[in-house]
């Protein structure tokens, strides 16, 4: 379990943290760099998908959670293009990926899609925003 310290201060962050820390201690934990927690707007689209207004819930250098419903027609392996607002308001920026898994995410707890980025579409923008996203969990 983890020590007070490491826990934030509500029951549901308290859960997501150890789902976390449970993640790392079993070796499920698979990303290639750590994720920060984030609350961003987004559009996912490719094919089959249409998702306008999407949360993404946390971010990495290399890809994001989007939280899209149960019912959305995502497929694993799929590219996606995706338009990200960090601000929720104002132009997005778009990065093209692949879907990774579809699925219930315990520790946001809702379903959603796991996205890698495609490096080549991941302009300057975005990764000044993700790695203000990093300074900014890192300052709080």
């Amino acid at each position: 379990d983890c020590s007070g310290d490491q826990m934030r201060n509500s029951p549901a962050d308290q859960s997501k943290e150890r789902c976390v820390m449970r993640e790392r201690k079993l070796g499920t934990e698979k990303r290639k760099t750590p994720r920060k927690e984030i609350s961003w707007a987004a559009h996912a689209r490719n094919t089959h998908l249409s998702v306008i207004g999407a949360k993404v819930w946390d971010v990495t250098a290399l890809g994001a959670f989007i939280e899209v419903a149960a019912d959305a027609p995502a497929v694993s392996g799929e590219p996606v293009n995706l338009e990200l607002f960090p601000f929720g308001q104002g132009g997005g920026h778009r990065v093209a990926g692949v879907i990774k898994w579809v699925g219930e995410n315990a520790t946001h707890g809702c379903h959603g899609i796991g996205v890698e980025f495609n490096p080549t579409t991941v302009s300057r923008n975005v990764s000044k925003l993700i790695n203000e996203a990093y300074d900014l969990a890192n300052w709080m």
